[in-house]
């Protein structure tokens, strides 16, 4: 055999070998495999920012009896892509993979029919930033375009001065209570 012969043999069995290597190395690996190997791949987080608890805690007292507060609801839990969409058409999988993806800060939802009456976000700085900005823009449309009402502040006293305290809230709800009966 001329050394030719050989030498192109070796670049073509190392070629071989390099990429069953790389198909080795590039295999998908699933959550659950992650899981089995190790006992400890999650961990509890936090439920809520220490912000968003304190909010919480406030607007508890301020709501009333009528209305549970739930905190991060996922947005499609509270509203759907209208049903003149087909559910297998591209416009209604591309409007419930945008809300299935988001979750709202907190939503008061009456105890009696258990409609959601009201959104609350609480923005911080990151409300800022362009691509928060479409989102809260499409948030708010989505809302209004399903009869929810949304207000954004930017912390409890924001919040107690945007809605004139229980008063408004109250007159908030009534309304979308008129509204969904």
């Amino acid at each position: 055999m001329s050394i030719q012969i050989i030498f192109i043999t070796l670049i073509i069995v190392t070629i071989i070998i390099l990429s069953l290597l790389k198909k080795k190395n590039n295999k998908k690996i699933t959550s659950e495999e992650i899981i089995e190997a190790n006992n400890n791949a999650y961990e509890r987080k936090p439920f809520l920012t220490q912000n968003e608890r304190l909010f919480f805690k406030k607007l508890i007292n301020e709501i009333s009896d009528n209305y549970h507060i739930i905190t991060q609801v996922r947005l499609a839990d509270i509203i759907q892509p209208n049903p003149k969409f087909n559910k297998k058409s591209k416009q209604y999988l591309a409007l419930f993979r945008q809300i299935s993806q988001w979750h709202v800060d907190y939503a008061i939802m009456s105890k009696e029919n258990f409609n959601i009456m009201l959104v609350i976000e609480l923005d911080d700085s990151s409300h800022q930033q362009k691509t928060r900005q479409r989102r809260d823009k499409i948030l708010n449309k989505a809302l209004d375009q399903s009869g929810i009402s949304i207000i954004r502040v930017m912390s409890f006293n924001d919040a107690m001065k945007q809605i004139r305290y229980k008063k408004e809230i109250s007159q908030i709800l009534n309304n979308c209570d008129i509204n969904h009966n």
